[in-house]
Parts: structure tokens; sequence; C-alpha cells
């Protein structure tokens, strides 16, 4: 038993080790979104101030979702303005297989995330980052948060 002990120790320590060698990193936020329905009106905005210093970076894009959400996948765009130039990323985001079994991480709360673009930003640039749903439907229910990770590379 105190084997075992040891042995989960040692397995946590390590995660614990390699979640923190992402130094690429530089903004990583949720926006929680209305949990009765998300408005296809309703835009999320998302202001990372260091990517003022200018480069080239990857833009992720995550939903947290609750279990009894009624879709298997997820249509949403972002949206970078980047001092005059504007441009728009579709994503589709499956949530489930065939079978309708989850392809998230979670049991009643969900957790799925996909790489979205890679952005040049010159140094001193304006960018502004919007995240809104084109679902056929005008209101998304079950979502509970959008967010955006962005790492340099």
């Amino acid at each position: 038993m105190k084997l075992f002990r040891l042995c989960c120790l040692y397995v946590i320590s390590c995660c614990m080790g390699l979640a923190a060698c992402q130094q690429g990193v530089v903004y990583h936020v949720y926006q929680p979104v209305d949990n009765i329905a998300w408005e296809r009106t309703d835009t999320l905005h998302f202001d990372c101030p260091r990517l003022a210093d200018g480069g080239t970076f990857r833009c992720s894009v995550g939903i947290r979702f609750q279990e009894q959400m009624p879709y298997r996948d997820v249509n949403l765009v972002l949206e970078h303005r980047i001092g005059n130039e504007h441009q728009r990323d579709t994503l589709s985001l499956m949530l489930t297989d065939d079978d309708g079994k989850w392809l998230t991480q979670g049991v009643a709360l969900h957790e799925y995330e996909a790489e979205a673009a890679t952005i040049e930003v010159p140094a001193t640039a304006t960018v502004e980052l919007l995240i809104y749903h084109i679902m056929p439907r005008q209101s998304l229910t079950g979502l509970t948060e959008v967010g955006l990770k962005i790492e340099k590379l």
C-alpha cells in the first residue's frame, strides 16, 4: 500500500512538472456565458496585452459544457483584428463520435479544446480577439464557458 502511494505521488509530481513546462503560453482565460442560452449576438471579447510585443502565436479555443448539452458539435468563429486587418477562422468542434460517446474530458461538466489559428502580430499593433457562435439556432444552450489559449511560437 505504501509503495502504491509513493507511485501515485511520483506520477502526480511528474504531471505537475510537465504542466509547468508550458513556457510558451502567454494567455489562457475562460469567460462565462449565460447558462440559460448563449445568444448568437453575444460576442466574447478577449484582451491579451502580451501580444503587443509582436511575434507568431498559436490560438486554441476551448469550451466547457454540461453533459445535458443537446449538441454533438459546436460551430464557433474566432475573429482576430490586428491593426486594420480582420480575419475569421471558423471552428467545428466535434464533441461526440458517431455513436454519441463524448470525445471530451470530464464527467458532469465536460471540457474540449481545439487549435484555432496561427496569427502574426507586428510589434505595437492593436489586437482584438472575439469569439461567437454560428449555430443554426439563435440560442446555444448547455455551454458554461468559452476560453482562449494563446502560445508564442
